[in-house]
């Protein structure tokens, strides 16, 4: 499998949803409206034992207030610096993207978006060590998290880890059971083809309906071992493809 295929995926995987529902800010404005809550209940159960009950209803209106300036703050804080570190990388102006990370990760050391996409920065800039350091540390932290996963097995791609790659993808879907995506299936073929596993690469490939490319790894296969029914079954179902396109 070729590098091409794997160059179109940082903007497919890396940011399919925006910074406001990063799993950290999830978190931080999950706790923010369980305190709210917890001190609206709490508001509720004093008003029974005050003789006022217009009391209670202010101190339930200053604790709404107190809530709503809380999630507003986390809004206003760093979510700005975080999009506009987004279209920087998108526009290509990574050192201009690096100055506005600084600013969010100031302010949220641990959010993933922000660190997801410094580590993005650096594979591009050939630091792929630094940006490993960083995936794992992510991928630890939030091990359901697709799109820090694909990012990581990525990077094992470029440091020549095709057997990290594709046991942390198949692993994840293993784990939660789901369907492999087209990303999940160029990433493993592409793992399997680095591992000269042609056969297993050519199945993939052939999946995602890349069949130039599953006919190459057929053939590669056959080369190896020519009496391979598997190999010679795909070989011919890839051709029948191509020539129906």
């Amino acid at each position: 499998m070729s590098a091409r295929r794997l160059a179109e995926l940082p903007d497919d995987l890396t940011y399919p949803f925006t910074s406001n529902t990063d799993p950290f800010d999830r978190g931080i404005h999950l706790f923010a409206t369980a305190l709210g809550v917890a001190l609206g209940a709490l508001v509720v159960t004093i008003a029974k034992y005050l003789p006022d009950h217009a009391k209670a209803s202010h101190l339930g209106v200053v604790i709404l207030l107190v809530v709503a300036f809380i999630h507003v703050r986390l809004k206003n804080g760093y979510i700005p610096a975080l999009d506009s570190a987004i279209k920087q990388f998108s526009y290509g102006n990574d050192d201009a993207a690096r100055v506005f990370l600084q600013q969010v990760l100031q302010h949220a050391p641990d959010n993933v978006t922000a660190n997801r996409l410094r580590a993005e920065i650096d594979m591009k800039s050939g630091e792929f060590t630094e940006a490993e350091t960083i995936l794992v540390g992510l991928n630890n932290k939030y091990p359901y998290d697709d799109v820090t996963m694909r990012l990581l097995a990525r990077t094992y791609l470029k440091i020549h880890r095709p057997d990290s790659a594709f046991l942390l993808v198949t692993g994840s879907i293993m784990h939660t059971r789901s369907r492999p995506t087209h990303e999940d299936l160029v990433i493993m073929g592409e793992a399997l083809e680095m591992l000269g596993n042609h056969l297993g690469a050519g199945d993939y490939l052939a999946a995602i309906g890349e069949y130039e490319e599953a006919k190459r790894s057929y053939k590669a296969a056959l080369q190896a071992d020519p009496d391979n029914i598997r190999a010679k079954a795909g070989l011919e179902k890839a051709i029948r493809a191509l020539q129906s396109q």
